[in-house]
């Protein structure tokens, strides 16, 4: 029995053994295992850690680049001597600064007032600029305008010469006469020359060798050519036939009072020395004769005020 006892004993005390060694290494596993769990944890930290700063590293490169390139716009990129520390560069840009001081001083304004004054007369003179674009469109206009206008007179011009010298050899060949409207526009000069015969063979001639009557005709003949060409509502002669004799006179009053009734919201005011004889009464001809003057009358019979 006590055998049996001590062996029961010694085979537990031996299992009992068995499983703390087994403990001891499951224990050591264990720590292990979180080992390392822990390591690859530290790991991925550190991957992360690497990517955030490699992605720091390409902004700050980035923002390098950027501010690189601002930089060349205002001015190139200087070359910094050999030897030369962030101190002594800013000694340097310090002394530069007391330099651009005393310029601005002698100057009388600094850089900036003078940028903005710079930009306002830019300004100004863009302002100016365009401007004077438009005033030389503007005179372009005019003076397309002006030239097509100064054609059109000259057409018209052209136009009012030939119907006047038209009517003027009409008006002459009423009487008999020939002759021709002679206009310089260039020289600004009118002339006729008028020949009392109709034939061919004779030469025209100069309103100075023509007689008083045939003159007299011939500058009723012109005013009624140019008449034609004039806009004035009313139209005065004064002793206009006092060269004529009967027959001039009576044909150069038939030739105005057909003209007159021609020219539709005109009138014509015709003063002649001659007889009433002379004159064709119609409906829409009014005649005023003066009374023959008093000889040796001394005073005006006016009415007392």
């Amino acid at each position: 029995m006590f055998k049996h006892l001590k062996r029961i004993w010694l085979l537990w005390n031996k299992n009992w053994l068995y499983r703390g060694a087994n403990l001891n290494v499951a224990n050591r596993l264990w720590l292990a295992i979180r080992k390392k769990k822990a390591v690859f944890s530290r790991i991925e930290e550190l991957k992360l850690d690497k990517a955030r700063v490699c992605k720091d590293q390409e902004e700050m490169e980035e923002r390098i680049v950027s501010y690189s390139e601002q930089a060349s716009i205002v001015s190139p990129r200087v070359p910094v001597d050999p030897g030369q520390t962030p101190d002594s560069l800013d000694r340097k840009l310090e002394k530069l600064y007391k330099e651009l001081d005393r310029f601005d001083q002698q100057m009388g304004a600094s850089r900036e007032e003078i940028a903005a004054e710079l930009l306002r007369a830019d300004n100004a003179f863009k302002n100016a600029e365009r401007q004077l674009n438009e005033l030389e469109k503007i005179e372009q206009i005019f003076k397309n305008t002006i030239n097509y206008r100064r054609e059109r007179w000259r057409n018209f011009r052209a136009h009012i010469s030939s119907r006047a010298k038209a009517q003027f050899t009409y008006l002459l060949s009423e009487r008999s006469f020939r002759g021709r409207l002679l206009t310089d526009h260039e020289n600004k000069l009118l002339d006729l020359q008028v020949e009392p015969d109709i034939t061919k063979d004779s030469a025209g001639r100069g309103a100075k060798t023509l007689s008083g009557g045939e003159k007299s005709f011939s500058q009723v003949c012109l005013l009624l050519s140019l008449w034609e060409a004039m806009g004035s509502p009313i139209r005065c002669l004064d002793e206009f036939d006092v060269y004529m004799d009967v027959v001039n006179r009576k044909m150069s009053i038939d030739m105005l009072m057909l003209a007159a009734r021609r020219s539709i919201g005109r009138q014509f005011i015709l003063i002649t020395p001659g007889s009433r004889a002379e004159i064709s009464l119609a409906p829409d001809v009014r005649i005023k004769e003066l009374a023959e003057p008093e000889r040796g009358q001394r005073t005006l019979s006016f009415r007392p005020t």
